[in-house]
């Protein structure tokens, strides 16, 4: 009787283990695609800001005063994505308004993500305002 109810107890933890094993596996695929997700918007979102208005990519004069100049990297090596930007237009003498790397590996780099891909999407939207305007 000892030996079944031995059996039973282990035969019992092995689908729980096994469930819980798979939880973790789906809580970080889940982190996995969302990271890879946000990484991926944050980079459409940025050659959206070198679209035309006939939706083309093209070089648009970012030194002039008020065409934000978006700076994006990603270094394969260590699965960073550096993100610069000048809001109002790039300087060779001045400091971006704003800069970040962002560590595709670290799950908890999904707040400052989400700041940025925020802050791009102002910038988007100032842009496609001032656009209208003319």
């Amino acid at each position: 009787l000892i030996n079944k109810k031995e059996k039973s107890a282990h035969g019992a933890a092995t689908p729980l283990g096994t469930l819980l094993n798979k939880q973790d596996q789906y809580n970080t695929d889940r982190q996995k695609s969302e990271i890879r997700k946000i990484a991926t918007e944050i980079f459409d979102l940025s050659l959206q800001l070198q679209e035309m208005t006939d939706g083309t990519i093209d070089w648009i004069d970012w030194r002039e005063p008020g065409v934000p100049c978006v700076y994006v990297e990603y270094h394969g090596a260590t699965a960073v994505l550096s993100v610069k930007i000048w809001e109002n237009g790039f300087s060779a003498e001045q400091r971006p308004d704003y800069s970040t790397m962002l560590f595709l590996d670290n799950p908890n780099c999904m707040i400052e993500a989400g700041y940025l891909k925020e802050k791009l999407m102002g910038l988007l939207e100032e842009r496609r305002g001032s656009d209208n305007e003319e």
